[in-house]
């Protein structure tokens, strides 16, 4: 998560290098009579905002870190630039090969900090919880993608107890089989809070597809390595579900 931290400060920081540069080579090009004053006003304005914009999504996130809180105000800028700039800096570290899963880690730690700063309770049939298909023992014979009661609750997963806790306070839960199926899911059954179990990976593209829903995400435990027989802490789930229920 640290280095996901720091990861997003250093691209942040080189953003708003590259935009001061270019707003002075317009300057000095305007200045010298180089260039047409007119057409290269938009970019000026535009340049300027964005440095501005990235400036205070900047301390919003040190701010955030430090106090583990967000207000409202700061919370719809991050929002909305964290909507923009996530995507744009996992294709960066794409391209030169750089450590995606921790800007990741990141990215949904500061989802949660957003999310428990706003504070809300919830009646049951507005929460929905979305669990991935890789939780289930991969050799259980019953299918439960989709149709969670196919689920015996023999013990060999954590999807039993998980339901166990869930269902009988009659919240919505589903195992889904991938990030298309859970959004496709939280559009349909447009809920008041979604808690999400995924990897990072998942979870980021989660969160980004979900708008205005907010989405409480825990990343899952991969003993055996990615999607197989992955598994979760159900305390931390507990805890959770207790905060957020009527």
């Amino acid at each position: 998560m640290r280095k996901g931290y720091k990861l997003f400060i250093l691209y942040t920081v080189l953003l708003i290098i590259l935009l001061s540069a270019l707003l002075l080579a317009f300057g000095h090009t305007s200045f010298t009579g180089r260039s047409n004053g007119f057409l290269n006003v938009p970019f000026f304005i535009a340049s300027l905002l964005s440095i501005v914009g990235l400036f205070a999504i900047l301390i919003s996130v040190l701010k955030a870190y430090s106090r583990r809180d967000i207000n409202k105000s700061t919370r719809w800028l991050l929002k909305t630039g964290l909507f923009v700039l996530v995507p744009f800096y996992n294709f960066v570290s794409g391209i030169f090969k750089v450590d995606v899963e921790a800007l990741n880690l990141f990215y949904v730690d500061l989802n949660n900090i957003m999310v428990r700063s706003c504070p809300g309770k919830y009646t049951p049939d507005k929460i929905l919880l979305l669990l991935p298909h890789c939780m289930q023992n991969s050799e259980c014979l019953y299918k439960v993608t989709g149709k969670i009661s196919n689920c015996r609750r023999c013990g060999r997963c954590k999807i039993g107890e998980i339901a166990e806790i869930f269902i009988e306070r009659g919240i919505h839960v589903e195992v889904v089989s991938g990030g298309t199926a859970a959004r496709k899911l939280v559009m349909t059954l447009k809920p008041g809070l979604v808690l999400a179990v995924a990897c990072e990976r998942e979870l980021t593209s989660g969160i980004l597809d979900a708008g205005d829903i907010p989405v409480i995400a825990i990343i899952n435990q991969r003993p055996e390595g990615p999607c197989n027989n992955t598994t979760i802490n159900t305390e931390e789930l507990r805890n959770i579900l207790e905060r957020i229920l009527v």
